[in-house]
């Protein structure tokens, strides 16, 4: 027969089992992060964004007679797209995968031809495509977090000059492969991204006319920076 003491005991062990059990199952869910931080744990989900920002461009080319063109473009620029959120999500490590397009209608053109003939207008317009894989580490609470992010991936930029007449009209391409930092600040299912891209490893061409014989090639590295916020909806 159990006396008083034993039963006092044994309730003693069940109630510490229990604290145990519901212990392991709270950090499971949610799990610490450094820093005495909770870690928000996001979800893998489809998020679309867009974005308003400034860009930067740079093709010098030349043809094989020996004219060149030192060319600069500069425009606000348009980021539509979408990606995956939490690919893979690793004890507060983080990596999304997606891409987009990015455009604008008011593209400003340099061109500085060796000679006389320049040109210098703000009419023209740009198209791009652009793939993105990022990794970062996330810090936050249960409905917000932070995380600080960046990435590389493959793009491609169509800038045309879009000048009044033919003669002046000419398409330019630059190319290659680009870096990406960003910070995430989420809160519910909105996240607030300010960001900047940049070539590192970019190639180039141009439909100038250079009155050279041949057609033209880059000379020198081409180049490629955009900063700007992006806002992104979280399904």
């Amino acid at each position: 027969m159990l006396t008083a003491y034993d039963k006092n005991s044994f309730g003693t062990l069940i109630h510490l089992k229990i604290i145990f059990y519901e212990t392991q199952i709270f950090n499971a869910r949610y799990p610490a992060c450094p820093g005495n931080y909770v870690c928000a744990k996001r979800k893998k989900r489809l998020v679309f964004n867009s974005g308003i920002g400034y860009g930067s461009y740079e093709l010098d080319i030349k043809a094989y007679a020996g004219n060149y063109a030192d060319q600069k473009f500069t425009q606000p620029v348009i980021w539509l797209g979408a990606e995956k959120k939490s690919i893979l999500n690793k004890n507060g490590f983080v990596l999304d995968a997606g891409g987009g397009l990015a455009g604008s209608f008011k593209l400003k053109t340099k061109s500085t031809l060796s000679g006389p003939e320049n040109v210098e207008n703000n009419k023209g317009w740009s198209l791009g495509i652009h793939g993105l894989a990022k990794a970062g580490y996330e810090l936050g609470g249960k409905n917000s977090s932070i995380v600080p992010l960046i990435g590389l991936g493959p793009y491609f930029i169509d800038l045309y000059n879009g000048a009044a007449n033919d003669e002046d009209a000419f398409g330019n391409w630059i190319y290659g492969l680009q870096g990406y930092a960003g910070v995430e600040f989420s809160l519910n299912t909105i996240a607030v991204i300010p960001h900047i891209n940049f070539g590192i490893a970019d190639w180039g061409n141009s439909g100038r006319e250079l009155h050279g014989e041949g057609d033209n090639y880059q000379n020198g590295q081409p180049s490629m920076f955009e900063a700007g916020i992006s806002v992104a909806l979280r399904l």
